[in-house]
């Protein structure tokens, strides 16, 4: 790699930008992680639902090696551990995504810029959550992929079969996009033989290579057989099958849709790659277009799928930039230009200064933010519980957004975020759907929505936030007895 100096003045100026993208404050997700973890260490990997006082649900460790990182990362040392291995994790991230488009245009001034922007636009997915180590491998997958597709060599294959086998320990839920990314370099294979045969009918501005679709092939039906390789039975290929039609994709804001018009994020790249298509001379390869279109249609089929194709769609829009500034020569320019960067060591630790700054400036709003939100989380609502009530013989209401705050304290509880876990194609139950009744329902449907779930399920209390609709409902209902309130939970004990 050319001006390496500069590269690691760029990746040091990344990782300053991206730490000040890393918020303190936790989500929900980390919470259930926690005690899933310390279960996994003390039982094993099984199917076994601990956290709900449910009985006979079952619950297939899909992020496993992951639950059992945070678990003993807590242990040791707290969310204050948490929240820098969060930050690590999101460095390794940016890292990788700058690293990887450096390589493969051996560029460092538009992968830089890009992957600033990336950072920015995908700030608000630097959680502790199974993503961000997840994320990371898709980058890596891209160009071990881009490389066979490129030398056919066999170290490549290997690579991706480890990393493939890799992931499946850590989020085999997404273990499906892993083999998604194939298909646009089998695409451009069919595209290539449609070409062979004299059936030309594609723009010259689109280069068509010639792909070893043998080695593809091969690399992929050992990554297909990675899936076996696991403890998790055939849950890798059948989780997101089962996943699909969920009543889940209606409740979950991160799986709704997304309107390209309200994402600048998509529309901006894309409008730039129809300028340089319709009115610029420049040419760019068919896999990377596949690559880029691929990734804003995954993005626009679910709002949490914008993070993974963002990336993705970066490392293909910096080669398709790439192309465009060897088209007008340019590309002389910008080498003569990080050539001089890399030279003068002066300009350069200037550059990194001023992301020191920033970060400084951003660091104060972060550092005064808490581990856990008390607004969104019932912090001292579960002290309460703890300290006065029998949670042995308890069996409380909990809404979709909190229920995992109890978890981490030991409680029990009616339901968490683990969509899969309460609904009718995992385990045959229909607790999403009824708590979505109550959720969405009005103060009319009540009896027979929250009356009817107090009975079926045999609840004993109900936690809620304060502004809860049926707050009312149960203040004036002799079944309900307020037992607890604060600013924004309250808790009713079930006559």
């Amino acid at each position: 790699m050319k001006n390496k100096k500069l590269y690691m003045i760029l990746l040091i100026c990344i990782s300053l930008f991206t730490i000040g993208q890393v918020h303190k404050t936790f989500e929900n997700d980390t919470f259930f992680t926690i005690p899933t973890g310390d279960y996994i260490l003390e039982h094993g990997i099984n199917e076994e639902e601990p956290l709900t006082f449910h009985e006979g649900l079952k619950y297939t460790k899909l992020r496993w090696a992951f639950d059992i990182t945070v678990s003993l990362i807590y242990r040791q040392f707290g969310f204050d551990g948490l929240y820098i291995f969060t930050v690590i994790m999101s460095i390794l991230l940016t890292g990788s995504l700058y690293t990887v488009m450096a390589k493969l245009t051996n560029s460092k001034i538009v992968p830089f810029i890009l992957t600033l922007l990336v950072a920015y636009a995908c700030s608000g997915y630097y959680v502790c959550r199974a993503q961000i180590v997840s994320y990371t491998f898709f980058i890596w997958e891209i160009y071990f992929l881009l490389r066979l597709t490129k030398t056919a060599e066999n170290r490549y294959i290997i690579a991706l079969a480890i990393l493939s086998y890799v992931l499946l320990a850590f989020h085999s839920s997404v273990w499906i996009v892993y083999l998604v990314f194939f298909i646009p370099v089998i695409a451009e294979w069919i595209l290539s033989v449609i070409i062979s045969k004299g059936f030309n009918i594609f723009s010259e501005k689109l280069m068509i290579e010639k792909i070893p679709i043998k080695k593809v092939l091969i690399a992929l039906i050992i990554v297909l057989l990675t899936g076996l390789c696991t403890p998790l039975g055939l849950n890798p290929y059948t989780y997101s099958i089962k996943s699909f039609g969920s009543i889940a994709g209606e409740l979950v804001t991160e799986l709704q849709p997304l309107q390209l018009v309200n994402t600048p994020a998509l529309y901006v790249p894309l409008i730039l790659l129809i300028l340089i298509t319709v009115f610029t001379k420049s040419s760019y390869k068919a896999l990377d277009l596949f690559y880029f279109l691929g990734g804003m249609i995954m993005a626009m089929i679910a709002e949490r799928n914008l993070y993974i194709a963002l990336p993705i769609m970066a490392i293909a829009f910096c080669n398709i930039m790439n192309y465009f500034l060897e088209t007008y020569q340019l590309i002389k320019n910008s080498n003569k230009f990080e050539a001089y960067l890399d030279k003068y060591i002066l300009i350069d630790l200037f550059l990194m200064i001023l992301f020191v700054v920033y970060l400084i400036l951003k660091y104060k709003s972060i550092s005064s933010e808490e581990y856990i939100n008390k607004d969104l989380y019932p912090v001292e609502a579960t002290n309460f519980i703890k300290e006065k009530l029998d949670i042995d013989d308890m069996r409380i209401y909990t809404g979709f957004d909190y229920g995992s705050y109890l978890e981490l304290n030991g409680i029990k509880v009616f339901l968490d975020s683990r969509t899969e876990i309460y609904c009718e194609e995992f385990n045959q139950v229909s607790i999403l759907s009824d708590w979505a009744n109550i959720f969405r329902g009005s103060q009319q449907e009540l009896p027979s929505t929250l009356d009817y779930a107090v009975d079926k399920y045999q609840l004993t209390h109900i936690l809620c936030y304060a502004s809860d609709y049926f707050v009312d409902y149960m203040k004036d209902s002799k079944e309900y007895h307020e037992i607890y309130s604060d600013e924004n939970f309250m808790i009713f004990k079930v006559e």
